[in-house]
């Protein structure tokens, strides 16, 4: 761009006018696209040259269209103003090889001067044209579509980079609106987008009577649609109509987003007239093409584009109102807002509200809950229109719903139970497409699409719980019938199926990482029953829930349960007990005076009330009969592990589901170590990992000597799962004695276990013994897990024991893929969750083994890929991803050992002549047998001569020297190894430079090499963490410059004619910026690298330099211009020879500058 002159840039701007505009036969509509789209590009490349007049490059189109004077030109001319909206928002613009910055300017100018008046522009021409007639009549040439799409373009605007700081009227923000701002946003969100475009344009927008005949044409373009000729037949002015009514809705919708500051604020407007104005003609116009909504929807279920659109469109404006507006506005009936028409008698009865169950109870009675509208758009029109109640709802507070939005809501939530139940019925026989049983890919649309309901349904508890109840009272007593008279339970089960899956949704949210409060509507509501002294419907649905749940324990009833059921009935009473059983201690004292006001009779205005019900514990709570409900269900997790042998998905489900949620809270944990249930599932983990490996076909011969039952037997996966639970059962225990007791309890079968693997290497070449060997490393890797405060300590003590078995088994295992890899994990984990806990000592022997576990690995020869090896594709597919998974757990396995380490170098260390040295090393010193940071740590006796060879920097140097000859082209093709390998090798060489430039030229060669490869990749956060590690590289060594050092030494002098590693970091980072198809967000990263590269590579530099000159020879032009802007490059911005944070800020400058004015001089296409 900066090589034409001015007037040549100005002659390609008038060529595509002309080509537009003059040229016969006109172009086709293909090429007039991508003229209108080079000229909006060209007209944004110039945007910002100096001297440049914006106004009148714009002013230059209008113009030519003017002088073109037909309805073609001008339709161009409003389709080219759309383009240049497009094209200078961030989210769709071109590809240039520009900063950021540059696109930025470029919005923010559009926004300021000419955004408003594109739309104004728009705006006049559409509105002139449709009050003419010549919109409807077809005959405008479809210039009235082309400025209603201009308009719509503009509303399209991101204005949330400078919209309103405040709530959708100026207030503060709610908490239920906090959403991810923009318009270009996926999924759910993209359904309720905020249009903020300020107070600046309140007059354009909300002038009383600015937008009236927008909404006059849409209404007379949709009746014209709906009376018009339909199906392949149809005439071309009818589909001219479709389009123009598209176009306005369009618009509509916009408008219906509208919030923030456009509208007056409480304090400019207390009665908010405008925004109620506005809200009523939104709703009017929608009320026009939805009302009656039976009509609407069979519109749309015939067939009917137009009335497809319509449907999904309305959907998505109810939803934005919902968003915007409150729910005051959905409840008042619309002759009652301001200007409303007179002669519009309709209007007094009907509200936003009516027409919204209206239309959600009708898609729900056509059947859009069926398996056969599932992705279609009927589901997601009704999506839209719960998520519109969703918003209304949550917008309500603690004050509770209005009650006509409460009894709207229990209509919709009745009617989607009954449609609900009706869709499960009829698809009970349909074929399962294996997503419910083999992946989570099924269960998880559900629950999105359930999480939608469930808001419903809390808005009136009394009414919708009670009818929860009943449909499950109803369907157990069906299952019963089913049970006794032999009939097909099928349809019954799979009503049961959604039943569970629901309730849970009703009563809690999700457990994401957080333990979750009860929702705010069911917490007043058992607030109201307990101050009532009735029955609460909370309390009463989730006892039905439980004992639902335990229907598992009945023999009779067992035989008729399936699995499938069973696990999704295992998961429901995990989510609720997260939220209820036990929940008073959760969060300390504040949740308590929560739990308090929610659960004892607290006040609508947020008064904790204590002493009231005092007497009368909560129900599920630790004195309400919570251990009697802990009791329970702990019986129906020993129930799933044991009665249903071989489906791994309900044992699972119990043992990394429910005894998780079980085992999460310490009053939990307290009331579980003493109920015999848990001592059931504790003698079940012993006696099924005793006998692992043992074929089942034998097993069930077999007979327990104790208490002569079935040998139990679970998949290793299910070990994991309980081991963690029953480790972090320990939590409730407070003496310490006891918990020493409980844990050795826990512990004490998996080693013995461990020793008898250990002993028997020869096993292992048998499946059996290696199913064995599996399960005993899972249940260690639980146990590890679970490590808490109170009981690392003896767990520590008991691996530190067995760090000898555990190699036995590894180098016995050598053999197995699974076996190595897990042990690799097991190591991983040991590192993160017990380094924290670990003084120096301790911390030196568990590095130790960490040593031994990479020697180990190292001498099996495992993780190679030889080019024959593997067979077929698939097989070698297979053994290619085996290599993957132990390849990076073997660098997870690292990264933890170098993160617990404390001997990072700082800058100081770096510079100056000498180095802490290991804390190891130094702890060896002090003591050899110091106790880890918890009280009561474990003595391990380990000599301080064996402590002092201990180096954490070198431990994970020998591993990546182990690792880098596995790492193929196959296991780079796996994101997540790659990813983990290059973050390591960029924090190993910026925390330990010294140490890198003392490693054996084999070992540091291999690391750069790697390092070049990843300077070179695709991937921009591989590129990112390698231009990271080269810059810490070229930090160290200038230095050592500086302070006389000799830094990297031998390891960067020329070998054989060839440059040093720096040299060669340096260029390479120069060719992929500047010749290769690196994006502007890599110059910050990339320029961080460079500035100590080049500083201490001058001759390297200059030598780049003069080859970028001599690319250019014979245009004098062109090597002047780049000429300057390595000038600028080396010295602009007050550019010095220090490495300091002020100094690359001003070299980021340059570096951007720098590749601007320097790509299109020295790329060759």
């Amino acid at each position: 761009w900066p090589a034409p002159p001015p007037q040549e840039r100005s002659g390609l701007r008038q060529f595509c006018l002309g080509a537009l505009l003059h040229r016969t036969p006109p172009p086709a509509p293909v090429v007039a696209s991508q003229l209108m789209s080079t000229l909006a590009v060209i007209l944004k490349r110039a945007w910002l040259d100096d001297g440049v007049d914006r106004g009148a490059m714009l002013s230059e189109a209008e113009a030519a269209v003017t002088q073109a004077s037909t309805a073609a030109a001008r339709r161009i001319g409003l389709q080219l103003f759309a383009a240049v909206i497009s094209e200078f928002s961030p989210t769709t613009a071109s590809a240039m090889q520009l900063p950021w910055e540059f696109h930025e300017r470029c919005r923010a100018s559009l926004e300021n001067e000419f955004l408003a008046g594109l739309f104004a522009h728009g705006s006049q021409i559409a509105r002139s044209v449709a009050e003419s007639g010549a919109a409807l009549n077809a005959t405008d040439d479809s210039v009235c579509v082309a400025s209603l799409r201009l308009m719509s373009a503009a509303l399209a605007w991101d204005f949330s980079r400078d919209g309103a700081t405040g709530g959708p009227f100026g207030f503060i923000q709610p908490e239920g609106h906090l959403r991810p701002p923009g318009n270009d946003r996926d999924g759910e969100a993209a359904d309720a987008v905020r249009i903020t475009p300020g107070a600046g344009w309140r007059e354009t927008l909300l002038a009383p009577g600015a937008m009236d005949w927008l909404f006059r044409l849409n209404t007379a373009a949709h009746a014209a649609c709906a009376g018009g000729a339909t199906g392949p037949h149809r005439s071309s002015g009818h589909s001219k109509i479709e389009a123009l009514a598209a176009g306005a809705r369009g618009v509509v919708a916009s408008l219906c987003a509208l919030s923030g500051d456009v509208f007056p604020s409480a304090r400019e407007e207390p009665g908010g007239e405008t925004r109620r104005r506005h809200f009523a003609a939104c709703v009017r116009a929608l009320r026009a093409v939805l009302s009656p909504a039976n009509t609407a929807v069979a519109f749309a279920m015939g067939g009917s584009a137009t009335g497809e659109e319509n449907l999904e469109d309305g959907a998505r404006c109810l939803c934005s109102l919902a968003e915007v507006h409150p729910v005051e506005d959905f409840v008042t009936p619309l002759g009652a807002m301001p200007d409303s028409p007179a002669n519009d008698p309709a209007a007094d009865g009907q509200n936003a509200l009516g027409m919204l169950g209206e239309l959600t109870l009708a898609l729900i009675a056509a059947g859009a809950l069926r398996n056969e509208h599932e992705g279609s758009l009927m589901e997601e029109s009704l999506r839209m229109l719960l998520d519109a109640w969703g918003s209304l709802i949550g917008r309500c507070g603690q004050f509770g719903c209005p009650p006509e939005l409460a009894n709207g809501a229990a209509a919709v939530f009745q009617a989607y139970l009954h449609g609900g139940l009706a869709a499960v019925a009829e698809s009970a026989y349909d074929d399962d497409d294996g997503q419910e049983e083999e992946g989570k890919a099924g269960a998880a649309a559900l629950d999105e699409r359930l999480s939608l309901v469930a808001p419903i349904a809390r808005a009136a508890p009394d009414a919708t719980l009670p009818l929860l109840r009943q449909a499950i009272e109803a369907k157990k007593r069906a299952l019963a019938a089913c049970t006794t008279n032999g009939s097909d339970p099928t349809i019954v089960l799979e009503e049961l199926w959604w039943l569970a899956r629901l309730a849970p949704h009703v009563l809690a949210d999700a457990f994401d990482g957080e333990i979750p409060l009860p929702p705010d509507s069911l917490a007043e509501c058992r607030a109201r029953a307990t101050h009532e002294e009735r029955e609460c419907p909370v309390d009463a649905l989730a006892g039905d829930y439980v004992a639902l749940t335990c229907l598992c324990l009945d023999e009779n009833a067992r035989r008729a349960l399936s699995p499938r059921l069973l696990e999704t009935l295992t998961w429901g009473a995990a989510r609720w007990a997260d939220t209820y059983l036990m929940s008073e201690d959760t969060g300390g004292s504040l949740h308590a005076a929560i739990f308090a006001h929610n659960a004892l009779g607290g006040g609508g205005e947020g008064r904790v009330y204590r002493g009231a019900n005092k007497a009368k514990p909560a129900a599920f709570s630790e004195a309400g009969g919570g251990a009697q409900a802990l009791d329970a269900l702990l019986r129906v997790a020993f129930a799933c592990l044991t009665a249903w042998p071989g489906e791994t998905g309900v044992q699972k489900a119990a043992a990394s589901t429910l005894l998780a949620a079980l085992t999460r809270r310490r009053a939990l944990c307290r009331t579980c170590v003493n109920l015999p249930a848990w001592k059931q599932v504790m003698d079940a983990e012993s006696v099924a990992l005793a006998h692992s490996g043992v074929a089942l076909t034998n097993a069930s011969n077999a007979l327990n000597a104790g208490n002569h039952q079935p040998v139990l037997h679970f998949p290793p996966e299910i070990h994991l799962g309980l081991s963690e639970a029953l480790g972090r059962a320990a939590e409730g225990l407070n003496d310490e004695a006891q918990s020493r007791e409980y844990v050795a309890r826990v512990l004490t079968p998996v080693g013995q276990v461990l020793n008898a693997v250990a002993a028997a290497p020869g096993d292992m070449k048998h499946p059996a013994g290696e199913s064995r060997a599996v399960a005993v490393i899972q249940a260690l890797r639980g146990s590890v897990r679970a490590t808490i405060a109170r009981s690392q300590a003896s767990v520590f003590s008991f691996f530190s024991q067995s760090f000898e078995a555990l190699l036995a088994v590894q180098r016995a295992g050598a053999h197995s893929a699974q076996v190595s890899k897990l042990v690799l994990k097991l190591t991983e984990e040991l590192v993160a969750n017990q380094a924290c806990f670990l003084g120096p000592a301790h911390a030196g022997v568990l590095c130790r083994h960490c040593l031994r576990v990479v020697e180990e690995y190292r001498a099996s020869g495992r993780g190679k890929v030889g080019a024959t090896e593997g067979g077929s594709r698939s097989l070698r597919a297979e053994r290619v991803k085996e290599c993957y998974k132990e390849v990076k757990a073997m660098l997870r396995m690292l990264t933890h050992v170098t993160n617990s380490d404390n001997d990072v170098e700082d800058e100081e260390t770096a510079r100056g002549g000498s180095h802490r040295g290991s804390v190891l090393a130094a702890a060896a010193a002090v003591s050899a047998s110091a106790e880890g940071r918890v009280r009561g740590g474990a003595g391990v006796a380990t000599s301080g001569e064996a402590l002092a060879k201990v180096d954490v920097a070198q431990v994970v140097f020998i591993g990546l020297n182990t690792v880098i000859p596995l790492i193929t082209d196959e296991l780079l093709t796996f994101p997540k190894l790659c990813h983990q390998y290059f973050a390591l090798l960029a924090h190993m060489l910026e925390a330990y430079p010294a140490k890198v430039a003392a490693l054996p030229p084999d070992m540091f060669n291999s690391l750069m090499g790697t390092l070049e490869f990843g300077l070179k990749h695709a991937d921009v956060e591989v590129a990112r963490e390698s231009l990271a590690a080269a810059g810490a590289m070229g930090s160290f060594q200038h230095h050592a410059s500086v302070d006389g050092r000799p830094g990297l030494g031998d390891h960067n002098r020329d070998g054989g004619g060839e440059f040093g590693i720096l040299a060669r970091l340096m260029r390479t980072t120069l060719s992929r910026m500047i010749f290769e198809d690196a994006g502007m967000d890599l110059v910050d990263a990339a320029a961080d690298a460079l500035l100590p590269l080049m500083l201490v590579e001058r001759a390297a530099f200059e030598g780049v330099a003069g080859e970028l000159l001599a690319k250019l020879e014979g245009d004098a032009g062109a090597q002047a211009r780049v000429a300057g802007a390595l000038r600028e490059l080396t010295t602009g911005n007050g550019l010095t020879d220090r490495v300091d944070r002020a100094n690359k800020r001003r070299f980021r400058r340059n570096m951007s500058t720098f590749l601007t004015e320097t790509r299109s001089f020295v790329r060759h296409n």
